[in-house]
């Protein structure tokens, strides 16, 4: 690509779209090197959706390149958000009134350039993909760490690895080897794309971590549940 400036932007809204948590990320190359990337958290709840984020990550791009002396310069902006590109470019008209002011900042953002708009696939936008999946992950567990504490003392070591952590009608089980957990919210957050530890996996973690000790299992004479089959994830003794 030469000596022009290229831009990848990515956004999500997750969980849910509209309304979940909305994150962004942007890469910035020169010549095919990168000189800056970034990414954050807009939010979550109303106002959050999916195309905000997009919208952020370019304006975001665009804002770094002003400030850092590229203006007038050649600019190619790539996203996988069709709606983006299109209206960016003019082909689709903006009819959202939540969109609307960020379609007129970017704009607005983009007239110091020699700026084109250009759609690619998730997998040529990858890195700013990474960059807001990561933006999501660390707000989530965020969130999780904040209620270690009182996750500790329900802990029980059963193996190599292995707790059980008191919680009713079942209890839960951590498999720290596999970075994985029986609890509705571990199933809940993870999906091919998104990897994020509950609240149970960073207190066992918090616990070896810091060498901290907790109370045997068969000393609170606990039942063993790593011993049978838990729907959808057979453990293996």
């Amino acid at each position: 690509m030469g000596s022009g400036i290229t831009v990848f932007c990515d956004g999500l809204c997750e969980p849910y779209n509209p309304g979940g948590v909305a994150t962004y990320g942007f890469v910035i190359q020169r010549g095919g090197e990168l000189i800056q990337q970034g990414s954050g958290v807009l939010g979550e709840g109303e106002g959050m959706t999916n195309n905000v984020a997009e919208y952020t990550a370019a304006i975001e791009a665009l804002r770094w390149l002003l400030e850092h002396g590229y203006e007038g310069r050649r600019v190619t902006l790539m996203s996988d958000s069709m709606l983006l590109i299109k209206q960016l470019r003019g082909l689709w008209q903006v009819r959202s009134p939540r969109i609307a002011p960020l379609y007129h900042q970017a704009r607005k953002l983009a007239s110091h350039f020699k700026v084109r708009f250009r759609w690619v696939s998730r997998e040529e936008n990858e890195a700013a993909d990474a960059l807001s999946v990561e933006a999501y992950v660390e707000y989530q567990e965020s969130k999780r760490w904040a209620r270690v504490a009182g996750v500790v003392g329900r802990l029980s070591e059963v193996g190599d690895g292995l707790y059980q952590v008191q919680a009713e009608p079942t209890p839960y089980v951590v498999d720290l080897r596999e970075g994985r957990c029986t609890c509705p919210d571990f199933r809940k957050l993870n999906s091919q794309r998104f990897s994020i530890r509950c609240k149970h996996i960073l207190a066992a973690l918090e616990v070896e971590r810091n060498g901290g000790s907790v109370v045997p299992y068969k000393e609170r004479g606990l039942s063993a549940p790593w011993q049978r089959r838990v729907a959808g994830w057979p453990f293996e003794t």
